[in-house]
């Protein structure tokens, strides 16, 4: 028992450690602050692991929900107070979304997202963050500035940019040293404490606990019915970013631990721990990945450590403080580069411009659109486009699969007389009859020439939509109009009631019209030809 608790108290300190420095860093870029970053630690690490529907993650502000939370921030025509009111209010928007979605299990439906989607935009969300954490370092280039510099034989450095770089290239050279070192914090503090006896007056971290106010809540009389729908969208990009990464998480953590995550608890456990957070102004909350690896990987197979970590990290908050506010910006900043380039897919992305198929496409627009658009809607226009490329090749897949053409071309040993089978055709249609495809089979229905009867033979189609039908209906007018008989085999019940529920194909499909197998209506057509 004592052992475990060390165990996990162990665990707790280097999950700590790690979150610490990342969550400063998301803070600072955010818009919001470090105490709304802090904040959103606190809430994910200690409430959110105790609602939560997976066992083992580790629930923390993330870049990508950060990035986007700064990015709507910048988009919002307001100044001051009004601006932070409804950046929370955006969030409590989409912690809102984010409950609905796991109470009417459409949760479920998210982790349907097409894989070349969500690389395109993370790789979006790295590459924004770097270049954030370029601007937060205030470099207008990467050439060399004499602003704020040290002077080598009349070469200038930017003292920030060599901060921030020095923390990059320690971040590499530990993780090479030793994988098992908490790299991120040791090369911070070993940064922080190189440049501290420099005479160079880097700007630090600021941040107050005790400053904290909900005074921004007292601006909503500033705003107007319109500013609140505008922020609608946005907000869904974050629940569903949210969500996104929280079930990639949950996936992770079930293949070590063996349990099997609640996707709809999670997705409530999560949409009330980020309702919290947001109500006090605290960043959003989703799965860390990484740190969730590190929890699994070390043993833990429930909460514990999340919980223990949540206490570890207040006790290093308070007692830690006066060390903290000493860390240089620009090591901060070094570390989010680090990141943005550990996000960015580079192998998907050149595998994509080599061969430039659909799903890579998918994963470069979605890439472009996010970098130079906006991320907010790079998901939506990724999601569509990857929806469109789909329907588009299972449309070709089922055409280029069915068979049509003259019953001798079709169907062998059909047992009808030589003489009989002028004039009959057949549609053999393999795969789903759905509206990507439905324009398709009209199209295919009007080549064909010298028909008397014809025979849709549906023994391989799982299922039909309302387009299926619409178009069956079509051809039924069509043909009635051309004395053209219409037969329909191998229907399963299924879409012989959606035949019997449409008014169109009711009134001229009778009975007779239906046949349970393709060669029991040949056989009936032997005999009535």
């Amino acid at each position: 028992m004592i052992r475990k608790i060390k165990d996990n108290l162990l665990l707790s300190l280097n999950i700590s450690t790690i979150t610490i420095p990342l969550t400063i860093a998301y803070g600072s870029i955010s818009g919001l602050g470090v105490s709304s970053a802090i904040i959103g630690l606190l809430f994910g690490l200690g409430f959110a692991s105790l609602v939560g529907g997976t066992k083992g993650m580790i629930r923390t502000p993330t870049a990508s929900l950060v990035l986007l939370t700064a990015l709507i921030m910048s988009n919002i025509d307001k100044s001051g107070d009004a601006k932070i009111y409804l950046t929370v209010v955006t969030l409590l928007m989409a912690s809102i979304i984010q409950f609905l979605f796991g109470k009417f299990k459409i949760s479920k439906y998210i982790k349907l997202t097409p894989a070349p989607v969500i690389e395109g935009v993370i790789s979006a969300i790295g590459v924004l963050l770097i270049l954030k954490s370029f601007n937060e370092l205030k470099i207008e280039s990467l050439l060399f500035s004499p602003t704020n510099s040290i002077q080598f034989d009349d070469i200038y450095l930017n003292p920030e940019l060599l901060c921030a770089f020095s923390t990059i290239l320690l971040i590499l050279f530990i993780k090479k040293l030793n994988s098992k070192f908490p790299s991120v914090l040791l090369s911070i503090l070993l940064v922080s404490v190189f440049f501290h006896y420099l005479p160079y007056n880097l700007p630090k971290v600021t941040f107050d606990l005790n400053e904290f106010s909900l005074d921004f809540y007292q601006s909503y009389d500033e705003l107007y019915f319109y500013d609140y729908i505008n922020q609608i969208i946005p907000a869904l990009i974050i629940a569903i970013t949210g969500l996104l990464i929280s079930l990639l998480g949950s996936i992770v953590a079930d293949s070590s631990t063996g349990f099997r995550h609640d996707s709809d608890l999670e997705t409530k456990g999560l949409g009330i721990s980020n309702f919290l957070s947001a109500l006090f102004s605290g960043l959003p909350i989703g799965s860390n990945i990484p740190v969730t690896i590190l929890n699994v990987n070390s043993g833990s197979s429930n909460n514990i450590s999340s919980l223990f970590s949540f206490f570890v990290t207040i006790i290093i908050l308070y007692f830690g403080y006066n060390l903290i506010i000493e860390l240089p910006n620009a090591a901060i900043y070094g570390m989010l580069i680090f990141l943005g380039f550990n996000l960015i897919k580079f192998n998907s992305i050149l595998f994509a411009i080599r061969n430039r198929q659909s799903d890579q496409i998918i994963l470069l627009v979605t890439l472009f659109t996010g970098i130079f658009f906006s991320i907010t809607y790079s998901l939506l226009i990724g999601f569509i486009l990857a929806t469109v490329l789909f329907m588009h090749k299972m449309a070709h897949m089922i055409e280029k699969m069915s068979n049509t053409g003259k019953v001798d071309d079709i169907v062998s040993n059909h047992k009808l007389a030589k003489e009989k089978t002028k004039g009959v055709h057949v549609i053999n249609l393999i795969g789903p009859l759905f509206f990507g495809f439905a324009d398709r089979l009209e199209a295919l229905y009007h080549n064909i020439e010298n028909v008397k009867v014809l025979i849709i033979d549906m023994s391989n189609v799982p299922f039909m939509d309302v387009s299926g039908i619409s178009v069956i209906a079509k051809m039924l007018i069509s043909s009635k109009r051309n004395n053209i008989k219409i037969y329909i085999t191998g229907a399963n019940e299924t879409i012989y009631e959606q035949f019997q529920e449409s008014k169109i194909t009711k009134q001229i499909l009778e009975e007779n019209n239906f046949y349970p197998r393709l060669k029991s209506c040949l056989k009936m057509l032997n005999n009535e030809l």
